[in-house]
């Protein structure tokens, strides 16, 4: 029960969990989630999307916050948006859009 409060900090602390949607049930999902690698989804502006998995999201997240801009395919994206998606399956939804030239 210690460890599943101690990934609930850290998730409180990535933004992955706000003080007001807090409950043990989505707690639960989340720590799962992260055990098992997360997956990210970035949302192209064309509404193509691209998949991948990153083994620790509590290290991927205030990188990606630091950065603020993604390359893919020599472009550059502008990260506008990040959201945890807690449907079956859950994932982190990374929303881009083109950064300025």
């Amino acid at each position: 029960m210690f460890r599943l409060w101690q990934k609930a900090h850290r998730f409180l602390q990535c933004g992955l969990l706000s003080e007001q949607s807090f409950d043990y049930e989505r707690l639960q999902k989340a720590v799962k989630y992260d055990m098992n690698g997360s997956k990210i989804r970035w949302l192209l502006p064309d509404d193509n999307y691209i998949e991948n998995q990153v083994s620790n999201i509590a290290d991927f997240l205030p990188l990606l916050q630091m950065v603020n801009v993604v390359s893919y395919k020599a472009l550059s994206y502008k990260v506008t948006h990040i959201e945890l998606i807690l449907d079956d399956e859950m994932y982190i939804s990374v929303v881009l859009e083109e950064a300025a030239q």
